[in-house]
């Protein structure tokens, strides 16, 4: 893999996954590298602290593989937040682990365009995904801040205002949508489950109440 040199602290930054999109310096906090095809460029800003006990080095276990975490993209909405961790395998793949207030899903890497806008949708709004999976949308929130950190994979970089849909269904299928500077709406496809099955490696221990 390649690496890269901070151009503002000279921190020495060894890649690790195949397609990355954005890399933000560990030591810094300055962008390191970013994807040419990447024509909006993300504001810099320390990522606000919250319970999380993910980090980037952390690892995990899904279907049978072994991923660790790159890096983090934070969501600060209305009412909740949104931590997206960037989660690669060995041989240089990704996929987004979601995750807030001990919630979590992981979805695949690739982005899908739907046929819907913000305007559309509405929560209990009953949506297709492919060709059969139906999942009804569970809110509607507007973005308010995001914030970066680590190594990260294609993702559809929006401006801070934009709009976060989640939809699930019964069978704990998931999607959430993000709305591009046209107002169309892009989404990530997966699945809920639970952190006792993804066998987490290197994570934070709160001792606050101790």
């Amino acid at each position: 893999m390649m690496s890269y040199t901070c151009t503002n602290c000279n921190n020495l930054i060894h890649r690790k996954l195949t397609h990355s999109y954005l890399i933000v310096c560990s030591r810094c906090g300055s962008i390191a590298f970013q994807h040419e095809k990447l024509t909006y460029k993300p504001a810099v800003a320390p990522v606000p602290s919250d319970w999380s006990f993910l980090q980037p080095g952390a690892g995990f276990e899904y279907n049978g593989e072994n991923y660790f975490i790159s890096g983090r993209i934070r969501l600060q909405l209305c009412n909740d937040y949104k931590n997206f961790w960037c989660a690669g395998t060995d041989s240089g793949s990704h996929v987004w682990l979601m995750e807030s207030f001990m919630s979590v899903a992981v979805f695949n890497a690739a982005w899908t365009s739907s046929n819907k806008n913000r305007s559309e949708l509405s929560v209990e709004d009953t949506l297709t995904i492919g060709d059969s999976v139906k999942v009804k949308v569970e809110y509607v929130e507007r973005c308010t801040s995001v914030t970066y950190e680590g190594e990260l994979g294609e993702w559809k970089f929006s401006r801070p205002d934009s709009a976060f849909v989640q939809a699930s269904n019964n069978d704990r299928y998931t999607a959430v949508f993000m709305e591009n500077s046209q107002g169309q709406l892009l989404y990530l496809f997966g699945i809920k489950t639970d952190f006792e099955k993804l066998k987490l490696k290197n994570m934070i221990v709160w001792d606050e109440w101790k």
